[in-house]
């Protein structure tokens, strides 16, 4: 990879950041108007309703982060076995070979197997046969092609770990998995965010956010989503070093 590809994948971390503190930089504009029309009613409702906004901004921008640190690694062109165990890992559960495989287990590992294990191990041991010992030398024969080949062609945002929301162990899953580090990243409130976005979502608007406190959930979003951009662009600055070593280079860890 050429180090102005990187200089690029710069450009898409700014442009990401950018839009999402743009979009905040919105929800800030309407609500100095609202406050300005003088119907308090008005004012405090948009305050409540804008807390999924904030947070949506806040999710966006950590997966298109998330997503073009994976597209970073994809586009390196460097065998598999180059990275770390964690960042193989989110592109082995997206090869064929290894979702069946998968598949088998867990049709072998089922609750009924599950509940006789207890009281007599013959019963999983009968569906084991020979198709399933000829899958797993298989699986062994792809993984070691798997290592020695460069990461897949794939849509690198579903390999970005969200779940339904993403809070802080969202976040440091998905850190950890790609060796970016979170320790300067303030995610004291971000519990707070997401269970008041979720309190919104199903409909509690009893909920009372008054200025101080949207502010507060203003500024705070803001200060993350600009902390993570530099842990990510650190990251980058670090595989860049990596890749342009000598061929000797150690895996990412």
């Amino acid at each position: 990879m050429r180090i102005s590809d990187f200089e690029d994948f710069k450009v898409l971390l700014e442009k990401t950041k950018n839009e999402s503190l743009g979009f905040l930089d919105s929800i800030k504009s309407i609500n100095d108007f609202m406050v300005s029309s003088g119907d308090r009613r008005k004012e405090d409702m948009f305050r409540i309703i804008s807390v999924p906004m904030i947070y949506s901004s806040w999710e966006g921008f950590f997966t298109e982060t998330m997503s073009v640190c994976l597209n970073t690694l994809k586009l390196s062109d460097r065998e598999a076995f180059r990275y770390s165990a964690e960042i193989r890992a989110l592109w082995l559960q997206r090869e064929p070979f290894y979702s069946r495989y998968v598949d088998m287990i867990k049709n072998i590992y089922d609750t009924d197997s599950h509940r006789s294990i207890v009281h007599n191990s013959a019963q999983i041991k009968k569906k084991v046969t020979k198709g399933a010992f000829k899958l797993t030398s298989d699986v062994i024969q792809h993984i070691d092609v798997f290592n020695k080949s460069t990461l897949s062609d794939c849509d690198v945002s579903e390999l970005v770990m969200t779940f339904s929301n993403v809070n802080e162990i969202v976040v440091k899953i998905n850190f950890d998995a790609l060796g970016l580090d979170y320790s300067s990243l303030d995610l004291s409130q971000l519990g707070e965010v997401v269970g008041l976005r979720n309190s919104l979502g199903h409909g509690e608007f009893k909920s009372s956010v008054n200025p101080r406190k949207f502010n507060s959930i203003i500024a705070y979003v803001e200060n993350l989503i600009n902390d993570l951009n530099q842990c990510a662009i650190k990251w980058l600055d670090k595989l860049e070093d990596e890749i342009t070593k000598p061929e000797e280079s150690e895996a990412i860890q």
